[in-house]
């Protein structure tokens, strides 16, 4: 009577721990399922290259003229490929460019975000001085910025446009990025992109 109920016990406690073990390495396939999804959430590739996530924005290291940087994008390539490029430059500026937009739009915020970003990638990556101008008068904005737009034809402008649907034209000494909200922006990676080779047109 002993024996068996020492069995039965023993059956009992083998129960339990097999309970446990298979419970623990459930949470442990559980866990490095969940740790393999971040990772896959956070980094992405395209075309050779490896983008991470940074808070709400993605690096990617990029060779230009033998020296590497690291850039960050608001979009991911995949993000922007929608956005078509068109046109030819006849000419373009590789020492300085006017980025223009119209001062009397109602909102310029993301303007002014798109400006930022497209100035500070001529400026760090392809070394072209960015001049921020508008393109028309306007007290207090413009002067003191410069006048410039696509009509001119001596000097290279990229055009910030405020339009409903994003895209890229590129004509005589002129890039026009339009777009409307995080539009514009998502314009100005897919740009970027493009010059850096990232993408094809």
């Amino acid at each position: 009577m002993k024996v068996k109920s020492l069995i039965i016990t023993l059956l009992i406690l083998a129960i339990i721990l097999g309970i446990i073990i298979g419970g623990y390495l459930g949470w442990r396939a559980f866990k490095l399922h969940r740790q393999q999804e971040i990772i896959n959430e956070n980094i992405k590739y395209y075309n050779g290259y490896k983008f991470t996530k940074f808070h709400n924005s993605w690096l990617t290291d990029v060779a230009v003229d033998k020296t590497l940087f690291n850039l960050e994008f608001r979009f991911l390539p995949n993000q922007t490929k929608n956005i078509s490029i068109g046109g030819e430059l006849a000419t373009f500026s590789s020492r300085q460019v006017y980025v223009t937009f119209d001062p009397y739009e109602s909102n310029l915020s993301y303007t002014s975000l798109a400006a930022y970003d497209v100035s500070s990638n001529l400026a760090t990556v392809f070394n072209i001085e960015p001049v921020p101008a508008c393109t028309s008068p306007k007290n207090g904005t413009c002067p003191p910025w410069p006048i410039a737009s696509c009509d001119n034809d001596t000097l290279s402008v990229i055009y910030i446009n405020v339009a409903d649907k994003p895209g890229i034209s590129m004509a005589d000494r002129c890039i026009t990025i339009s777009g409307h909200g995080f539009d514009l922006d998502r314009a100005v990676d897919r740009l970027i992109y493009y010059l850096l080779g990232i993408m094809k047109a």
